[in-house]
């Protein structure tokens, strides 16, 4: 799962836009991990994607990253997903739900969430 509020992750959607209309061919965004993962036992280190030729995969890395890779047309349909539109209205995306997936590839839940991290702030 990524969680944030819309606002973060409507930049994060706009970084991740930026890099695939880009030259480079990997990316690595660390994650914020200041607040507590609980429920979850552990935050991953970040999201990394890397430009192919291939369908779109989404895994976990030998170093613990959220790998995803796939060809930048694919990849752009998928990143589209980071996008919360009103910004402040929580919800949740599913972009895994398309046709252009590699067969074995992980399942994401992108969720706006207002509130995420506030119980950890005080």
């Amino acid at each position: 799962m990524v969680l944030g509020p819309g606002a973060e992750l409507n930049a994060l959607s706009v970084r991740l836009s930026e890099f695939l209309a880009s030259s480079e061919s990997t990316i690595s965004l660390p994650a914020q991990v200041t607040h507590s993962p609980a429920p979850y036992q552990l935050f991953l280190p970040g999201l990394r994607l890397k430009k192919t030729q291939d369908a779109v995969c989404l895994r976990l890395s030998e170093d613990g990253w959220l790998e995803l890779s796939g060809a930048a047309p694919y990849l752009s349909k998928y990143v589209s997903h980071f996008r919360f539109e009103p910004p402040d209205k929580d919800g949740h995306h599913h972009p895994d739900n398309a046709n252009h997936m590699a067969s074995g590839s992980l399942r994401l839940i992108i969720e706006a969430n207002s509130t995420w991290g506030e119980e950890d702030a005080g």
